[in-house]
């Protein structure tokens, strides 16, 4: 079974600044709606990635979001309004396979127009902390009211945020990776 046919999501937020602070518009909390492409456990929906958690070991209580072992599976958020998106940041796992979010691809959507991509990424972790390892992208401002995290085969989660001043900054995503079967 090829490992790279699944996603593993840990958390994914969205931020934007709202009176001088940031929102996360990818979040639960925030009106963010998750979603990915299948659930391979009960104890691994989508939810898990946009929850406010960001630690990302699959073992450890609330987990990561995982999807089954398929080709182009993803996690996304659909955000509560759309949004000037100005950075998503992805997160990725800390357990023992991290390196399965490999290549991957971060999309944001306006409607069904794909407003901004970066694909074929290797996770380089810029955001570090306990078990914390994320990586951020910068999107310029541009306005989406959604996010997906996408393996290159398979998927992983997101979220984004916007700014009250009408630039968004999409962070602290976390993204999951490709865990084959048997090591769950």
């Amino acid at each position: 079974m090829n490992p790279r046919l699944s996603l593993s999501l840990l958390l994914a937020t969205s931020l934007a600044i709202v009176a001088g602070a940031q929102v996360n518009m990818a979040a639960s909390i925030n009106g963010g709606v998750a979603s990915q492409s299948s659930t391979y456990a009960s104890i691994s929906g989508a939810n898990k990635a946009n929850d406010g958690d960001r630690q990302g070991d699959y073992n450890v209580a609330n987990g990561i979001a995982h999807t089954n072992f398929e080709t182009g599976a993803f996690w996304e958020s659909s955000f509560a309004t759309p949004a000037a998106i100005g950075t998503v940041n992805v997160f990725n796992r800390t357990d023992s396979f991290s390196e399965r979010i490999n290549p991957f691809n971060v999309i944001l959507y306006l409607g069904t127009i794909e407003v901004y991509s970066a694909t074929n990424q290797t996770f380089i972790p810029t955001i570090t902390g306990t078990q914390i390892s994320g990586m951020s992208f910068g999107t310029n401002g541009v306005v989406a009211d959604r996010v997906r995290i996408q393996l290159a085969g398979s998927n992983c989660g997101m979220d984004c945020g916007h700014d009250d001043g009408r630039t968004c900054s999409c962070c602290s995503t976390w993204v999951g990776r490709c865990m084959p079967a048997d090591t769950m």
